[in-house]
């Protein structure tokens, strides 16, 4: 079974070492999108989703294989 790393990034780089060992590259995409979730559910540091929170998805290899971006820009009220 491949193993895939799951690397963070917000303006500093939270990296992967032990990865996680899944079926392939879709059951890859379903954790990243999950987790990702779970993060800015549990209270992320959302100050910084102005300048966007990105997760890289990275083979065995070392490959990038998905990246998943997420961002957030406020709109004054009317």
């Amino acid at each position: 079974m491949p193993r895939y790393y799951f690397h963070i990034q917000d303006g500093k780089n939270i990296r992967d070492d032990e990865g996680t060992q899944l079926p392939g590259l879709s059951s890859a995409r379903d954790v990243a999108i999950r987790t990702l979730g779970e993060l800015l559910r549990d209270g992320w540091d959302n100050d910084h989703l102005t300048e966007g929170l990105t997760m890289h998805v990275v083979d065995e290899g070392g490959i990038e294989v998905i990246t998943l971006h997420v961002s957030l820009e406020m709109h004054k009220e009317t």
